[in-house]
């Protein structure tokens, strides 16, 4: 898993796909994540777990720091792609590597029999500075005919969040550039996205170019 990565392709296996128009100049790596094994639940092999430490504000270099959960399967065929997938949940707030259990079909499906299958907890969910506000029951029949988010328990949450966090930089351009250290301090230089749930993620690189899913 020492593959050399910039993130560019985009392969969304739930469904819809999309491309890139262009692979940016490789870049300075950052320092290599320390991968260890573990097993997650319902698993009866070991796989690989990580952490990743982020600021909070990236642009500012400094002052709050979140600290992201990251689960790596290995692929499992002879000759593995260098691009592998790396899996983005929907919610809003679910959390991929909190979430991944041996029961998925991930762990023994084609994909990773071609592939290195990594999950991370992007910002504000899981065990990565998990920001969390109740709306209710979601699996209740009343609030499929209520409104789903409704704006004063929003506005209250947003209040809550603010104390411990800046609710600022919780969103998804700032994930994906979370996501794009991830996969280079991963050694990877070019990866798929599988997005499941409806998730959405649109970003650009640092030399213009779009990539993602919009």
């Amino acid at each position: 898993m020492t593959h050399r990565v910039l993130l560019s392709a985009v392969l969304a296996l739930a469904g819809a796909s999309c491309a890139t128009s262009a692979l940016p100049p490789l870049e300075t790596r950052p320092e290599p994540i320390q991968l260890a094994s573990c097993r997650v639940p319902k698993s009866t092999t070991s796989v690989f777990c990580g952490k990743y430490v982020v600021f909070e504000n990236r642009a500012a270099g400094a002052g709050r720091r979140i600290t992201l959960d990251i689960v790596v399967l290995p692929a499992t065929g002879p000759k593995p792609a260098a691009d592998p997938v790396f899996v983005l949940v929907g919610g809003p707030g679910l959390s991929a590597a909190t979430l991944v259990t041996g029961d998925s079909d991930w762990f023994t499906g084609r994909s990773r029999s071609e592939r290195d299958i990594v999950f991370v907890d992007q910002r504000g969910t899981g065990r990565s500075g998990r920001l969390q506000c109740s709306f209710g029951q979601g699996s209740a029949m009343q609030n499929s005919f209520n409104e789903l988010f409704p704006v004063d328990r929003v506005r209250a949450c947003r209040e809550m969040a603010a104390q411990p966090a800046d609710v600022r930089f919780y969103t998804t351009p700032i994930a994906m550039d979370d996501l794009d250290d991830i996969r280079a301090a991963l050694g990877y230089r070019r990866i798929n996205l599988a997005l499941e749930r409806g998730t959405r993620a649109r970003q650009r690189d640092r030399t213009g170019s779009a990539y993602g899913c919009a």
